[in-house]
C-alpha cells in the first residue's frame, strides 16, 4: 500500500503504467488516422515532484507515448509535516537540515529520469 494513500498495488504496476500509457496512445494514434486531417489526440499525465514518485515510475520509458508531463509544484509542505516551509518554493532552501523540495529539483528529477525539457509543463499554485 502506498503510505496513507489508501492505494493497493503491485511491483509490477510500476511497468503496468507504462504499458498502459504505450495503449492508449497507440489507439489515440489509430483514432486520429481515422479522421479527417488526422487530427492529433494530446496524451498527458501530471506527475509528482520528489524522488519517491520518481522511484516508483518509468519516467524515461513512458514519456516516449506522452506529448507533455505536468510537474505538480506544489504541496511542498502541508499540515502532516513536522516543520513549515513553502509550499511551493521555486529553489530549496539553503539550510543543510531541510529536504530539497522545489520547483528547480522536481523539474531537474524529471530531466535526469529521461523527461525532455521540451515535455515538461509546470503545475503552479494560485
Amino acid at each position: 500500500n502506498q503510505p496513507g494513500a489508501g492505494n493497493t498495488y503491485r511491483p509490477q504496476d510500476v511497468h503496468n503504467f507504462t504499458l498502459l500509457l504505450q495503449a492508449v496512445r497507440e489507439e489515440l494514434d489509430r483514432l486520429s488516422t481515422q479522421e479527417k486531417g488526422h487530427r492529433h489526440y494530446l496524451l498527458t499525465i501530471a506527475t509528482g515532484s520528489n524522488q519517491h514518485y520518481i522511484d516508483n515510475v518509468e519516467l524515461g520509458e513512458l514519456q516516449r507515448y506522452l506529448d507533455f508531463i505536468n510537474i505538480m509544484t506544489y504541496d511542498f509542505y502541508h499540515g502532516g509535516d513536522h516543520r513549515t516551509g513553502h509550499h511551493s518554493n521555486f529553489r530549496p532552501s539553503a539550510s543543510p537540515d531541510r529536504d530539497k523540495n522545489s520547483i528547480v529539483n522536481a523539474v531537474d528529477l524529471h530531466v535526469k529520469a529521461g523527461v525532455p525539457l521540451r515535455k515538461i509543463n509546470l503545475g503552479i499554485p494560485f
